[in-house]
């Protein structure tokens, strides 16, 4: 092809591994920024980055929402130790790009509770946490559940509302405000 101008112009050829057939699928455009993430179960090597990733939440985000003692005193109960306890009792899953953990879900299966769903500061308002919650969803459909419970952070109200939880009313988790959430899944 040439141009107005005469000048020869190429075809440019975007090609994409397509990890539902193993091989290349040609002259398709990216699917923005998400045709790269894996979720998988976390593993107990995952837990110094899930510690981190944590960390940086609460700090950047939660902080805006929480006054800096109640930030202050969640900041210390995030170690190693308290989640590799909870590793034993709830189900983990982590999201990757390029094989960088970008965020990470907690969930009970047996009492119907996502615990928490947390993406670095960097990747939020992207739809990682929507895609790590579509994943979860699907679990607990699975397993024949009707409903999936949880504690929401004031600030994560919003996205949980928007994925279709119904407010419940406020709580706590030790000094730290929430709303109790639900919502049931159709079957």
């Amino acid at each position: 092809r040439e141009s107005e101008g005469g000048q020869k112009l190429s075809k440019v050829s975007v090609r994409i591994f397509s990890e539902k057939s193993s091989d290349f699928v040609q002259d398709r455009q990216p699917k923005k920024f998400m045709d790269n993430i894996q979720i998988s179960k976390g593993q107990k090597d995952d837990i110094n980055t899930i510690v981190e990733i944590h960390k940086r939440c609460v700090e950047q985000t939660n902080s805006k929402v929480y006054d800096k003692k109640v930030i202050a005193n969640w900041l210390k109960e995030i170690n190693h130790e308290n989640v590799l306890s909870q590793f034993e009792n709830s189900t983990w899953v982590v999201a990757k790009i390029d094989e960088a953990i970008i965020g990470f879900a907690q969930y009970g299966l047996d009492d119907g509770v996502l615990y928490q769903i947390q993406v670095g500061p960097a990747y939020q308002g992207k739809g990682y946490g929507k895609l790590i919650y579509k994943y979860i969803e699907k679990q607990f459909v699975e397993a024949g559940k009707s409903k999936i419970s949880l504690n929401a952070t004031l600030n994560a109200k919003a996205f949980y509302t928007n994925l279709g939880f119904k407010d419940l009313g406020n709580t706590y988790f030790g000094n730290i405000e929430m709303t109790k959430m639900e919502k049931q899944l159709g079957f």
